[in-house]
């Protein structure tokens, strides 16, 4: 597979560099716009003041535990919820697995999120919650 890949369910075109991928707006060739994406049929967007409302309601959590004392057991708990691959020193791959945990019901159209670093700390993830 190459660096640009189509996603049929969302009807958009990305490039992806072995790590992460970009959402492509106008063709590489032409500079035409692409198609319209079907991701606003699919997920929830997320206004501003919920943005903002979501952010102050998690602003002093540092931790998944402080996340789970505050605002309550999450609806999903992952242990191993996060896999980051890294290359080592000997061009091994060193894979390690981190805690995830989401909350479905805090919002009407975000999924909130903590992920586990390696140092213990948590970091936030707010995204729109699928539509059914």
């Amino acid at each position: 597979m190459g660096p640009f890949q189509y996603n049929e369910e969302m009807n958009e075109y990305h490039i992806f560099d072995g790590k992460s991928s970009t959402k492509l707006y106008h063709c590489f060739v032409c500079g035409g716009v692409l198609s319209e994406s079907k991701r606003d049929e699919k997920f929830y967007a997320v206004d501003n003041e919920e943005m903002n409302r979501i952010k102050n309601l998690c602003s002093e959590i540092k931790t998944i535990q402080e996340a789970i004392s505050k605002l309550g057991n999450p609806d999903f708990d992952y242990p191993h919820g996060t896999v980051v691959s890294e290359v080592g020193d000997s061009g091994r791959i060193k894979s390690s697995a981190f805690r995830s945990i989401i909350y479905t019901q805090l919002s009407k159209t975000a999924e909130i999120s903590f992920t586990e670093t390696k140092t213990g700390t948590a970091f936030l993830s707010i995204r729109g919650k699928p539509k059914e």
